[in-house]
């Protein structure tokens, strides 16, 4: 599978690229590895040496993500999603790259 035109088949596969995008960079064959702030963390946890550099405003781009749960949708994924947006949910989000909902 071509990484370049084809969307990833499995969060394997993304991984997978992932770490070959990460070790070009450790080896030395790329400068930079520009990511969203999740990715960033994840490949400084694979390779420690590597230093995060948050963007200017100017230049940062982020994602905006929703929450629903649908009225036929069982009561646990009810209590999910009240986790969620619970403080205790929200600092897990932040410990993998996400900012705070609001």
């Amino acid at each position: 599978m071509n990484w370049k035109t084809k969307p990833f088949s499995s969060r394997a596969a993304q991984a997978a690229c992932r770490r070959h995008k990460v070790a070009h960079v450790s080896e030395g064959h790329a400068d930079i590895f520009l990511t969203y702030c999740t990715n960033a963390l994840v490949a400084q946890k694979e390779n420690p040496d590597q230093q995060i550099v948050g963007l200017p405003d100017s230049l940062a781009v982020g994602a905006d993500y929703g929450l629903i749960v649908i009225d036929e949708a069982p009561s646990a994924a009810h209590r999910f999603a009240v986790f969620i947006l619970s403080p205790d949910g929200q600092k897990i989000l932040e410990k993998h790259g996400f900012t705070p909902g609001h």
